[in-house]
């Protein structure tokens, strides 16, 4: 059986797609498990300014990486989606 070149782009644009899903949930379990840590260490004195101010920056640096998660969902969803256009429109036409 041979494979158009169509559906080869499209088998690989749909791993490149799972790839950026996983990276994206990976990036995204990784900033809700800092983001509890950073409750747990501040949290010890919450009536303490100086916690406070520290909490906030901490998770502004941690806010500073959901951008580029956003990112790679949509670019893993994007490549998935069409990678299935192109493996499905890619099918040769069967000859009589």
């Amino acid at each position: 059986m041979k494979m158009s070149k169509k559906r080869i782009g499209g088998v690989i644009a749909m791993i490149l797609g799972v790839g950026l899903l996983s990276f994206a949930m990976y990036g995204t379990y990784e900033m809700n498990k800092t983001r509890r840590n950073i409750d747990k260490y501040t949290g010890f004195a919450p009536k303490s300014k100086t916690n406070e101010w520290i909490a906030t920056e901490l998770h502004g640096k941690v806010d500073e990486y959901k951008n580029p998660v956003r990112f790679l969902f949509a670019g893993g969803i994007v490549l998935l989606v069409g990678g299935c256009v192109f493996y499905v429109r890619g099918r040769s036409k069967m000859q009589p």
